[in-house]
């Protein structure tokens, strides 16, 4: 699996910690953007849940935690 850029994984990481989050906004530091959400939803790690909200795939999740197994 491709490393995870920083960005990529707090995007991630966003969407993995406000899954159920009612707020659900990003707060600053703004350390992702677009860019690295339409990556995701092209590599399905993301896909759009209930609402309209985007959530972690499987595979997002398998990524994700792909970091911190590397990070060891």
């Amino acid at each position: 699996m491709a490393k995870l850029s920083k960005s990529m994984c707090d995007c991630l990481t966003y969407y993995r910690d406000n899954e159920h989050n009612p707020d659900r906004l990003q707060k600053p530091p703004y350390t992702w953007d677009r860019r690295q959400m339409n990556g995701a939803l092209e590599r399905d790690w993301l896909c759009v849940g209930p609402g309209g909200w985007h959530i972690l795939t499987e595979a997002g999740r398998a990524a994700l935690a792909s970091t911190k197994e590397e990070s060891r």
